[in-house]
């Protein structure tokens, strides 16, 4: 015998959810990881997130989302930013990927992504 299943949630399973937000964003941001097994420490500054505006409603599928992030990890600067439509039916992605000051230490110095 199945468990009886509230109205609100059966609204839930059958229903697309909607959601909308603006200028969700954090700034200056820090996160310090202490690697004791390695004995090593690492440090995120000038951490920046952001996604200015998503929305799932259908009036709003045709708005680009402008997503970044960007830190200085170790020193270095990286940066991902920027934008899709991830509600259109061609779910439509660019993104830009940013590289300075990183130390070549003998590892992979290149890679390739693939975005279907």
């Amino acid at each position: 015998m199945e468990a009886p299943v509230s109205s609100f949630a059966a609204r839930i399973n059958s229903e697309t959810v909607r959601v909308r937000a603006c200028w969700t964003s954090s700034r200056g941001g820090r996160v310090d990881f202490d690697d004791q097994a390695e004995g090593e420490k690492h440090a995120l500054t000038e951490l920046n997130v952001g996604v200015p505006f998503i929305s799932s409603l259908p009036a709003h599928a045709e708005i680009k989302v402008l997503p970044e992030i960007a830190a200085n990890v170790n020193g270095a600067r990286l940066g991902l930013a920027g934008d899709t439509l991830p509600f259109d039916e061609s779910r439509a992605t660019r993104l830009k990927l940013t590289a300075e000051g990183i130390e070549d230490k003998g590892g992979p110095t290149r890679a390739d992504f693939g975005l279907k």
